[in-house]
C-alpha cells in the first residue's frame, strides 16, 4: 500500500494557476507557493520586451514568502542555451510566467522546444502560474491578438498544457464575443473567459477551484 501511494503522488502532474490579469491575486500566489512546496520558482520574463522587467515578479513572489525564485531574463536563444535553460528547469518545482506579449513569448523559444519541455514538466508534478498574457499562452492553439473585424480573434500556436481555450481581460475588454469567435476557428469545445483579478485553478484537464465568476463555456452546468 505504501508503494502504491508513493507512485501516486510522484505520478501525480503540477497545476496551472490562471489569472485574467490585474494586480496579481495574493491567494492565488500564496497556493501556487505552497503547491511548490518550498521548491524553487522559475521566473521566465520572455513576455516582456526586456525579460528584466519581471524583476518584479521575483519581489512579488518573495513578498508572498517564497524562498528560492530564479529570474530567467535572456532575450534570445540557440539551441546551446535552450538546453541549459532546460537544466534549469529540471531543477525547478513551478514555472511563472507574467503578462506581456504571448507572441513574443512564443517566438523566443519555439513552439517544439516549450511543448516538449513544459509538457514533461507539467507531467512530472512541476506547476505553472500565468496571468494575462501568461494564462492565455497554455493553451494551444491560443488566442494570439484581436481579429481584424470587431469581436473576433487571429489564433495561432500556443504551448499546449491545455486544450482548453483561455482569454483574460474578458470583461474589462469585452472579450466575450472574441472567445467564442476563437472557439468557433478552432473547432474547440472548452474555453474560460477569466476578467482581471479572476483566477482558476486547473489539473489534468479538471477544475480545482476558482475565484469570480469566470465564463466557463462548455463545461457541465455547476462547475
Amino acid at each position: 500500500m505504501l508503494l502504491a501511494c508513493t507512485l501516486f503522488a510522484i505520478a501525480r502532474p503540477g497545476a496551472l494557476y490562471l489569472q485574467g490579469g490585474g494586480a496579481t491575486s495574493t491567494e492565488l500566489a500564496k497556493r501556487f507557493i505552497a503547491d511548490c512546496k518550498s521548491g524553487t520558482i522559475v521566473v521566465l520574463g520572455q513576455t516582456h520586451k526586456d525579460p528584466k522587467d519581471a524583476k518584479a515578479s521575483v519581489e512579488f513572489l518573495k513578498a508572498q514568502g517564497a524562498t528560492s525564485v530564479r529570474l530567467e531574463d535572456g532575450d534570445g536563444f540557440i539551441p546551446e542555451s535552450l538546453g541549459e535553460l532546460g537544466e534549469h528547469l529540471d531543477e525547478a518545482a513551478g514555472i511563472w510566467i507574467p503578462g506581456g506579449d504571448q507572441n513574443l513569448f512564443m517566438k523566443r523559444f519555439g513552439k517544439e522546444w516549450l511543448r516538449e519541455t513544459f509538457s514533461a514538466l507539467l507531467k512530472r508534478g512541476v506547476n505553472f502560474f500565468g496571468t494575462s498574457a501568461g494564462a492565455m499562452i497554455m493553451s494551444n492553439p491560443m488566442i494570439c491578438r484581436n481579429g481584424k473585424e470587431p469581436g473576433t480573434a487571429e489564433v495561432g500556436d500556443g504551448i499546449g498544457l491545455t486544450k482548453i481555450l483561455i482569454d483574460t481581460h474578458y470583461k474589462a475588454r469585452n472579450r466575450q464575443d472574441r472567445l467564442r469567435d476563437a472557439l468557433r476557428q478552432t473547432k474547440g469545445t472548452l474555453a474560460i473567459g477569466l476578467d482581471e483579478k479572476e483566477w482558476i485553478i486547473l489539473r489534468d484537464g479538471t477544475i480545482e477551484a476558482f475565484s469570480g465568476k469566470p465564463d466557463k463555456i462548455g463545461f457541465p452546468p455547476g462547475l
